[in-house]
């Protein structure tokens, strides 16, 4: 396990040097200002906020920054990114706004990462809403409904694991 921890950890610090990097290779856009680490702190104080005025307590995934509550923590094994998975989920914005919902199977590798990072905290039949920063879910390009660096509410609950 603490392997793991330490693999997240190198990899959460690569990714934002990568970022970093690549974010300021692009000096031709309007966005050249644009400061990842600053955005991720900045959303991070938002989900804070959103945490203190709705009186959510939570735990925080040390190696990743995102804020979570283990509702329920269900039985068996937690799926691995190469299993197809069964989940019943809901997205939200920080305004509470639902933007999806359903229930669907997927394999875990193919989901954004803030659900390749969360859902394995899962077992089968349990629940968790984790509040994560853009950087995890649709960047700097948003997705559809969901704007360029917005953080996102999400309530999973993990029906089924086939390996």
């Amino acid at each position: 396990m603490n392997n793991l921890k330490t693999i997240r950890s190198t990899a959460f610090l690569i990714l934002l040097i990568g970022i970093s990097f690549f974010t300021a290779c692009d000096l031709n856009t309007p966005e050249s200002n644009f400061d990842p680490v600053e955005q991720f702190e900045n959303e991070l104080a938002q989900i804070d906020a959103y945490l203190e005025t709705n009186l959510i307590e939570v735990d925080t995934l040390e190696n990743y920054l995102i804020r979570y509550v283990m509702i329920e923590e269900g039985t068996g094994e937690s799926p691995e990114l190469t299993d197809q998975i069964n989940i019943t989920y809901q997205g939200r914005f920080l305004s509470d706004e639902e933007f999806d919902s359903g229930t669907r199977t997927f394999t875990l590798n193919t989901l954004i990462p803030a659900w390749q990072i969360m859902i394995p905290e899962l077992k089968v039949g349990g629940t968790i809403e984790f509040y994560s920063p853009s950087y995890y879910c649709y960047g700097r390009n948003g997705s559809n409904s969901i704007p360029p660096n917005t953080p996102l509410i999400f309530k999973v609950t993990l029906n089924e694991i086939n390996p």
